[in-house]
């Protein structure tokens, strides 16, 4: 799955907290944010890091300290339900 990959940084079939703190902010440079234009100031920086634990704690449902793969994939169907409950494609 590609986009596992993004997340899984270091290719071991799991997602470290920090892997996925550092892809969530590659992703958000990729999108054309940079340095302070991205974080803000510190009191932002600190509410972004506050909601990517939050997400996080949401994706570690085991609380093993690791998003595995069916966790990651639960994730990404919880939140698009969240987005379009009308509109949702189930995967066997």
């Amino acid at each position: 799955m590609a986009i596992f990959s993004i997340f899984d940084r270091d290719g071991d079939g799991i997602i470290s907290q920090q892997d996925f703190f550092n892809a969530v902010e590659l992703l958000g440079r990729e999108g054309g944010a940079e340095g302070e234009d991205y974080l803000g100031d510190e009191a932002t920086a600190h509410e972004k890091r506050k909601e990517w634990a939050m997400m996080w704690k949401d994706m570690d449902t085991n609380n093993s300290g690791y998003v595995e793969p069916n966790e990651f994939i639960q994730a990404l169907r919880n939140s698009r339900k969240e987005e379009d409950p009308e509109h949702i494609h189930t995967w066997p």
